[in-house]
């Protein structure tokens, strides 16, 4: 097979052994009621412990061999992730080949950018990432309310209308048309 061939099945294969994969992990984590330790209920949960922070590629294939759903998903999405980056790799290989210098070291750049993005800006940016506020009207958001004059409630959201807003913002009351 040629490796034009090759690029335009990367992409459909790719997706298609992703969509099993995740497929077939959806079914063991119902079929068994959850998987790696958890209930379905705590999975499905927005706040879930489970997410790609914890589960890197040693955890995933650990999983593998107990047949853990949601190991099979995780592999299905890190197959997703690899799908374009074999693509891009098979590109270079078809364009150093064709002596094609432009567009090889077009596709090298954009291989040399995935690869930054996936494996090395991740560790960096976790590390910086500060933690979310559990309270969303903090210390700050009080501070910024007073700051603009609103006054302090008592932690209730009232009905908002905009002759309130008008009220507890001066600043933006409208000023009056001119007469034309």
């Amino acid at each position: 097979m040629d490796v034009s061939r090759a690029i335009s099945y990367s992409l459909i294969i790719g997706v298609l052994v992703s969509a099993s994969l995740m497929a077939a992990g959806s079914a063991m984590l119902f079929a068994r009621g959850g998987g790696d330790g958890y209930a379905l209920s705590q999975l499905a949960s927005p706040s879930s412990p489970v997410n790609s922070g914890r589960m890197g590629i040693r955890e995933v294939l650990a999983g593998l061999a107990s047949l853990d759903g949601v190991s099979l998903i995780f592999l299905g999405i890190m197959v997703l992730i690899a799908t374009p980056i074999v693509r891009v790799l098979l590109l270079v290989v078809q364009f150093a080949g064709e002596r094609n210098r432009l567009y090889l070291a077009l596709s090298a750049i954009v291989l040399v950018n995935m690869l930054i993005a996936i494996l090395v800006l991740p560790p960096i940016v976790h590390r910086r990432a500060r933690p979310i506020l559990s309270d969303p009207l903090g210390a700050r958001a009080r501070a910024g309310r007073r700051a603009l004059g609103v006054p302090a409630g008592r932690g209730r959201v009232a009905r908002t209308s905009r002759r309130s807003i008008f009220r507890d913002f001066p600043r933006l009351r409208r000023a009056p048309l001119p007469n034309r």
